[in-house]
């Protein structure tokens, strides 16, 4: 193992040195500096490796208690919104939120989602809007999109400390949305309508409660739904953060190295002075001998 962090570290080490126009011949000698300095830190190597292998653990386990805490609160939450919501017809697929004030459209319910509107919204729309808001509605419910948005959420959350993990699962919500918007349009044959629908409804509730419903809102930013709508053409995809997706490679990277640390120190140690050269010095140098082979 820390001969391949070594070579990691060496590679990278090198195309940096590179980049920043440093000659070839002093990176290289302040790498074989560095190699020594590897050697003497060597036996300390054990602590090191126990120390990540604990830390990367915790944090493996801490985003699991994470995700749990987070789904459990949405689903409380979720299910205090709709008890305290004015909700006539609880027991039908389609339920009427009685208040017009409330100007929303939504389903929600993992194993037996539900279809939630206000008479609010019903107020605003005209019928062929309200038929387009219900189609809408009805495929997320067909699909069981509020399930598979609970699981993207969790999947987010589990892996917090991977940023890329947050961008992906906002792209898969976001293409469901899309989905749903094209079942509509396909049915029809009017995005304009269904445009106008989105333009009237008011923003739905938030918080972690929201994280489960599929909303006629959506996650995705209105005026790129409408544009897509009224165009016909897809709008530009926003710019990847590079840092993000550094971050999360490295997180990987560090990860996997670690998790599998164990293993490759037990193939180490039964590899170690097995060569003719390093029979030779075994019983003289002892344990400086192992640490010649690993880094030769």
């Amino acid at each position: 193992m820390y001969l391949l962090l070594f070579s990691v570290f060496l590679i990278t080490g090198s195309l940096l040195g590179l980049a920043a126009g440093i000659p070839l011949d002093y990176a290289l000698e302040v790498i074989i500096r560095c190699k020594s300095i590897v050697a003497l830190c060597l036996p300390y190597a054990s602590i090191t490796t126990a120390g990540l292998l604990f830390s990367v653990t915790a944090t493996i386990f801490s985003g699991f208690i994470y995700a749990l805490f987070k789904g459990g609160a949405g689903m409380v939450r979720g299910r205090r919104l709709l008890k305290n919501l004015p909700v006539v017809d609880k027991n039908l697929t389609v339920s009427l939120i009685k208040d017009d004030n409330i100007k929303t459209a939504f389903t929600q319910g993992l194993l037996y989602p539900r279809i939630y509107l206000s008479t609010g919204l019903i107020g605003r729309l005209t019928r062929a809007e309200l038929k387009s808001v219900m189609l809408h509605e009805i495929h997320h419910r067909k699909e069981r999109d509020p399930l598979r948005f609970f699981c993207l959420s969790f999947i987010k959350n589990l892996l917090f400390y991977i940023p890329a993990v947050g961008l992906l699962t906002k792209e898969l919500r976001e293409k469901r949305e899309k989905t749903a918007d094209d079942n509509v349009v396909s049915r029809t044959k009017d995005p304009l309508t269904l445009a106008s629908a989105l333009l009237k409804a008011a923003m739905p509730f938030d918080g972690p409660a929201a994280e489960m419903a599929a909303s006629i809102h959506g996650k995705e930013p209105l005026e790129e739904r409408i544009e897509r709508l009224v165009t016909g053409k897809e709008a530009k995809r926003r710019n990847v953060s590079l840092p993000a997706v550094l971050s999360s490679v490295a997180a990987a990277f560090l990860i996997i190295l670690t998790l599998s640390a164990p293993a490759l120190t037990r193939e180490e140690t039964t590899a170690s002075c097995k060569t003719g050269h390093c029979a030779m010095h075994e019983e003289r140098l002892g344990k400086e001998c192992k640490i010649h082979c690993v880094l030769r």
